[in-house]
C-alpha cells in the first residue's frame, strides 16, 4: 500500500504551499487545486484518502463543491478550512457532510489529529 493521498483545495497560493509542506511532512502524498472545479475533475479518475477544502473561494464555494462530491456518492472524508468564521458556516459544512471545520491557519497538530481519526496516521 502506498502513502495516503491528501488533496488540498484553496484559491490562495500561499495556503496551498503551506498545506503541501505540512501534509508531505506527515508522510502523505499531496495534490493541490486552486479551484473546486479542478478538484471535481480530478475525482473522475482518482479518489484521495482525504480532501481539505477551503470554504470561501471564487466561483463555487467550498460547501457547493462538497455538496457536489456527496451528490456523486463519493464518501471521501472532507475537512473544511476557513479564514473567516461566520455564523452558520460550521453548521452548513457539517450538514453537507464535512468531517470537521478548521480555522486557518491550520497546524500540524490539527492535521495529525484528522489523519489519526480517519485511520491514516
Amino acid at each position: 500500500m502506498g502513502k495516503p493521498t491528501v488533496w488540498v483545495v484553496d484559491d490562495d497560493p500561499s495556503v496551498l504551499r503551506a498545506m503541501r509542506r505540512l501534509v508531505e511532512a506527515m508522510s502523505c502524498d499531496c495534490t493541490v487545486y486552486a479551484t473546486g472545479a479542478d478538484m471535481l475533475a480530478g475525482l473522475v479518475t482518482e479518489l484521495p484518502n482525504l480532501i481539505i477544502l477551503d470554504v470561501h473561494m471564487p466561483g463555487a464555494s467550498g460547501t457547493e463543491v462538497l455538496a457536489e462530491v456527496r451528490s456523486r456518492g463519493i464518501e471521501v472524508p472532507v475537512v473544511m478550512i476557513t479564514g473567516v468564521k461566520r455564523a452558520g458556516v460550521q453548521d452548513s459544512c457539517l450538514a453537507h457532510g464535512a468531517l470537521e471545520v478548521l480555522g486557518k491557519p491550520v497546524g500540524a497538530a490539527e492535521v495529525g489529529a484528522i489523519l489519526a481519526r480517519i485511520g491514516l496516521a
